[in-house]
């Protein structure tokens, strides 16, 4: 039986925000996988087959997102220097994510405590459009919410 309910989601190219920085457009959807521990308690009586408790211990976003905004991105990244410290409450910022549509209406993505990681990939082509690929990673701010879709 094939799941009908995903032709419903609207699909919007998407203008990126970091803070107040804006990558504009975005030159393909992004990639956003989401990563979370659990810790799980076993009963003894059946040998530990059965979890009987579930604790999310570790909930996080890594997030990639490519655009043809190359000289903000590259200004950006050669901000970083040796012996950083890229997760400092300073460099968390929010990741909004704004469908491009005239309706005003449509809901956003929003990470509200984000970082920039220092990775880059940044291919030069010719005769075609430059893009460079950014990769961030999305934590729960302090009400223990990764994300909101608003």
């Amino acid at each position: 039986m094939k799941d009908t309910a995903l032709a419903f989601i609207k699909k919007y190219p998407y203008a990126v925000s970091f803070g107040e920085i804006n990558f504009g457009p975005l030159a393909e959807q992004p990639r956003i996988e989401i990563e979370n521990r659990l810790k799980e308690s076993h009963i003894w009586e059946n040998h530990g087959i059965d979890a009987i408790y579930q604790q999310l211990e570790e909930n996080q976003a890594e997030i990639v997102i490519r655009t043809k905004n190359i000289e903000t991105c590259l200004t950006l990244i050669s901000q970083f220097r040796r012996s950083m410290h890229i997760n400092a409450p300073d460099k968390r910022k929010e990741l909004r994510f704004t469908p491009i549509t005239e309706n005003e209406n449509e809901k956003q993505l929003i990470f509200p405590v984000a970082i920039l990681l220092p990775d880059m990939e940044y291919v030069p082509t010719y005769g075609g459009d430059h893009l460079i690929t950014l990769y961030f990673r999305a934590y729960p701010d302090n009400s223990g919410i990764l994300f909101r879709y608003e």
